[in-house]
């Protein structure tokens, strides 16, 4: 039996902490997809309700902001709802304005001196409970401290993963959580249910994100790409 697309690279074991990462096409994973319509008008819908919640940017990541924009501009134009008409003066709203017509997320990193890590801007209407303004400035590791374990475990090889990214390489790993809803948005301020017990497959999402880094060949910041791919567990039980 053919596998359903959908469900390959599902785990058929218990939830671990691993980077599992593979090459990838940057331009590949940022090309539009079959739902590109409904994720581009659910984007334009939370950065026009509450901007603020949802991208930020600090001064030190302009630059980097600035680059990706310039980068992106490539997958716009081949967007069937892209426009580069009429862009915004400040730094900020013009990645807003680029994020909008993406269907990844996206988080900007800058090596500091130390060649720490440090979240620097970015747009995420999608996240997994979890705010981008409340994560600008903090460390890669210190922005994981939620996670149980995970500094841990990975932590070190993160740092190290970030640190070695050249120019031009696209790299792809993907993470995976069980929820009680399909929402894509489930940032801490929106009304997202739990699990309860017993749990009922019907009430069960699996949420994948198909996460990519790459380095931009002049700033050297990094962009961390967030993909959303969301199946109902009573789907893969079928299957």
């Amino acid at each position: 039996m053919a596998v359903d697309e959908r469900f390959r690279g599902l785990p058929d074991e218990d939830y671990r902490f691993t980077l599992g990462i593979s090459r990838s096409s940057v331009d590949e994973y940022f090309a539009p997809t079959a739902d590109e319509v409904e994720i581009l008008s659910e984007r334009r819908h939370w950065f026009d309700t509450a901007r603020e919640l949802y991208a930020g940017l600090l001064p030190d990541g302009e630059p980097i902001a600035e680059e990706f924009c310039h980068v992106a501009a490539d997958w716009i134009e081949n967007s069937t709802n892209g426009s580069e008409k009429n862009q915004p003066d400040s730094t900020l709203s013009r990645l807003i304005h680029v994020s909008a017509q993406l269907e990844p997320d996206v988080v900007l990193i800058r090596l500091d001196e130390s060649g720490r890590p440090v979240t620097v801007g970015g747009c995420v209407c999608f996240p997994s409970s979890w705010s981008l303004p409340e994560k600008l400035g903090l460390s890669v590791a210190e922005v994981h401290d939620i996670v149980p374990g995970m500094n841990t475990v990975v932590g070190a090889r993160v740092d190290r993963l970030l640190q070695s990214l050249k120019p031009g390489e696209g790299w792809l790993r993907s993470n995976w959580s069980s929820e009680a809803s399909p929402a894509r948005n489930q940032h801490p301020r929106q009304p997202t249910p739990e699990l309860t017990s017993p749990l009922d497959p019907k009430r069960v999402w699996l949420r994948r994100e198909h996460q990519l880094l790459f380095r931009l060949p002049q700033t050297g910041g990094i962009v961390f790409g967030i993909r959303l791919e969301l199946t109902a567990l009573q789907q893969v039980l079928d299957n």
